[in-house]
């Protein structure tokens, strides 16, 4: 019951708490990460707003017009709400922001393209909010694919549908994983790298070991995966902590993990969102 690290060893310890939360999931391509990256944290997202900035200075002084087309060209992979909001804010950078920063381009007319591989946006909320911000999306300038895989991402663009797009900026935001921290508890992981853990979050056959957040299994009344939501992390974390603080008190603490779910939401640029209340 020892944690190495890189600055030595941890422990022994009699209760650990696995939360390291997840990372985009490429489906078996790592090297798209380099050309697609997506918003996880404060830098990603300063440095898609650098990549993004950048091609609209070079296509400013581009004098090949394919060029200049491929520059002004931002490809957004996934339907989520990650990638809806993206495909937003690009959209409302291009078309407000910067609107009149150039003296040789137009930014209103850069092409955003949302690619989805499934029917529609926004799978995990209702068909009508769905399809609301589809058409607000495609009123701030988005083309909005459904139903096309992404089946390569190079640095020149995204082969979609069998045919090459050519652009300049791709974000990611088409699925998560597990981060590798729970590999060093050498029990089996499903698909997404996740653990499978018991009603009270705890790994079964590892006494004293707990798993929440995005890093952790749990099936709800139905059958589902609990979603990887901020929420329901930050549920996990009270409950185990409440659960731990009753061990240490000798106290029972029978009750299995409940989810109160307090609704999602999804911004669509500046004017628009939807929420599901749950």
């Amino acid at each position: 019951r020892i944690i190495k690290t890189d600055a030595g060893a941890v422990g022994p310890y009699d209760k650990l708490v696995i939360a390291t939360g997840s990372v985009y999931s490429y489906f078996g391509h790592p090297q798209w990460m380099a050309v697609a990256k997506g918003p996880r944290s404060l830098q990603d997202a300063r440095a898609i707003r650098t990549q993004l900035l950048t091609a609209f200075e070079h296509a400013d002084s581009a004098t090949d017009p394919a060029e200049r087309d491929r520059l002004m060209t931002v490809i957004v992979v996934g339907g989520a709400p990650t990638g809806v909001e993206m495909a937003g804010s690009v959209a409302e950078l291009a078309r407000h922001a910067l609107a009149r920063d150039f003296r040789h381009i137009d930014p209103r007319r850069a092409r955003i393209l949302l690619v989805e591989a499934g029917p529609r946006l926004l799978a995990s909320f209702p068909r009508s909010l769905a399809d609301y911000a589809e058409k607000e999306l495609t009123k701030l300038g988005v083309t909005v694919m459904l139903g096309q895989p992404v089946e390569d991402l190079t640095a020149e663009g995204a082969i979609v549908g069998g045919r090459m797009i050519t652009a300049a900026t791709m974000i990611w935001g088409a699925g998560i994983q597990a981060a590798p921290g729970v590999n060093m508890l050498g029990v089996p992981l499903e698909r997404a790298g996740r653990i499978a853990v018991g009603a009270d979050l705890s790994v079964p056959g590892l006494p004293g070991v707990y798993v929440v957040g995005d890093s952790a299994l749990l099936l709800d009344e139905r059958g589902q995966p609990f979603p990887a939501l901020a929420q329901v992390a930050a549920q996990q974390g009270d409950y185990v902590g409440r659960s731990l603080v009753a061990q240490a008190r000798g106290k029972p603490f029978p009750k299995p993990f409940r989810y109160h779910d307090r609704g999602n939401t999804a911004i669509v640029g500046r004017n628009a969102a939807v929420f599901d209340f749950g």
